[in-house]
């Protein structure tokens, strides 16, 4: 890094550091209130699911209905356990953080009301404190200035992500497939599987691929079609980011329960300055539009799906205008390269034209070194260099037009082996006409 982030962080200190008269509310700052975009309507005469827990297989689905407060109040008496599971160390570093240096106010300021609602619900319900609640909320920003003087549980750092669709698949279908990665096994992530419906009130009803305790996604998909993801991304250079910003993964979750389209969730990304860099996949089913958002702290750009029906990332800008402004790993490129040899219709190894479900499972388990072509043993949890291989927590894919999805977790078996259990969203909501699964998994 060309510029070191200790400028950002003192910066931080201080502006978390403002009192705040104890007992009063901590106002937020109205550039993270957002316009309403909700052009969704629900089937005729139907009704948000009751609140309720129910496991399939490794898997844990919570359903969640009505006010952030109130969703937050739910999901501490669906899952409190799951909340306790991060470790008493945990909460208390995060809760200790978020007191001491007053990032739980910072972070309260800049983050979007339902995210801070939820959190005011879950602390409520549980032992995690709001400050620690608030720490996770924000957790992709302040891992970001923090590095690892934070608990693990706010890294999930590396991820990558592709979609494909018309000739690029064996249906013609756009797919969306993901995986969440890690440079350590975070046992949390990894022991907890959890799906979290949610189904705010006034918004779109969204799944969340996730574990408990989060009240913002990583990987999720909405009642309208809309899928997202994110890789992590380092900016080079300080002051490309926003100290007037706000979170990446708020945004996303601004996206699930507001946008309908492409464009409409793009809008929520440009409508704030950012904290931190982040790479953004963002797929519109009923559209089959889709693309790579690039994010820095003042600007962004979206690499679309391109006229042969990919389009994929890891940890590295690649447009024009933002390529050489991070600090990625070799790995990034590697898998980058993988991809290329892959999904590429000249690639090395091109599976280009039989995508479908089961082949875009394949892609996310591939652990081909792309430049030996070595294979890497399924025991070994981060090779650093291939793209099921790059210390996988958790795999998804996407088909947001039917709202089918396949989830991969490690809890009985590697990632890289478990079976990735086919779920229907139009069904987890009870829509009439629901799209059933063709097959309870994929092994």
């Amino acid at each position: 890094m060309k510029q070191p982030l200790t400028p950002l962080i003192i910066s931080l200190a201080i502006a978390s550091l403002v009192p705040f008269p104890q007992g009063e509310a901590i106002a937020q700052d109205p550039a993270t209130e957002l316009p309403q975009l909700v052009n969704w309507q629900p089937p005729p005469n139907w009704e948000p699911v009751p609140p309720r827990r129910e496991e399939r297989g490794s898997i844990t689905i919570i359903w969640l209905s009505g006010t952030p407060y109130e969703m937050g109040l739910q999901q501490a008496e669906l899952v409190g356990e799951g909340v306790e599971a991060m470790g008493r160390e945990t909460l208390n570093t995060l809760d200790f953080f978020g007191r001491a240096f007053g990032l739980s106010r910072l972070a309260i300021r800049r983050s979007f009301s339902p995210f801070v609602e939820e959190c005011s619900g879950l602390s409520e319900g549980t032992s995690m404190t709001m400050e620690a609640c608030m720490m996770l909320a924000f957790g992709d920003v302040y891992q970001e200035v923090f590095g690892t003087l934070l608990p693990q549980i706010l890294f999930n750092d590396g991820c990558s992500s592709f979609i494909v669709r018309g000739e690029a698949t064996a249906d013609g279908q756009l797919y969306h497939a993901h995986t969440l990665d890690s440079f350590a096994a975070l046992d949390h992530l990894i022991q907890n599987p959890t799906l979290v419906i949610r189904q705010p009130t006034g918004g779109i009803p969204s799944v969340s691929v996730t574990a408990p305790g989060s009240v913002v996604p990583t990987q999720a998909m909405n009642a309208a079609g809309i899928s997202i993801a994110v890789n992590s991304a380092h900016p080079d250079e300080f002051d490309d980011l926003s100290l007037q910003g706000t979170s990446n993964v708020q945004m996303m979750g601004e996206v699930m329960s507001r946008a309908t389209s492409l464009e409409e969730a793009i809008a929520i990304f440009n409508a704030q300055e950012r904290m931190r860099a982040n790479i953004i996949a963002i797929a519109d089913g009923n559209q089959e539009q889709g693309g790579i958002l690039e994010l820095l702290g003042f600007e962004s750009t979206l690499r679309p799906i391109d006229e042969q029906g990919i389009v994929y990332a890891s940890n590295h800008f690649v447009a024009e205008g933002f390529a050489g402004r991070d600090t990625p790993s070799d790995s990034s490129y590697s898998r980058f390269n993988r991809y290329q040899q892959l999904l590429e219709p000249d690639g090395k190894d091109s599976v280009y034209g039989t995508l479908n479900p089961e082949g875009a499972i394949q892609v996310l388990r591939d652990r081909v070194n792309p430049e030996t072509g070595e294979i890497s043993p399924p025991d070994l949890f981060d090779d650093d260099i291939s793209i099921g291989g790059n210390g996988p927590l958790r795999q998804v894919v996407f088909e947001p037009k039917t709202g089918l999805f396949w989830v991969a977790s490690g809890v009985e078996t590697p990632v890289p082996e478990a079976p990735f259990l086919c779920f229907s969203l139009s069904e987890l909501l009870g829509f009439p006409n629901a799209v059933s699964c063709p097959a309870p998994e994929i092994k």
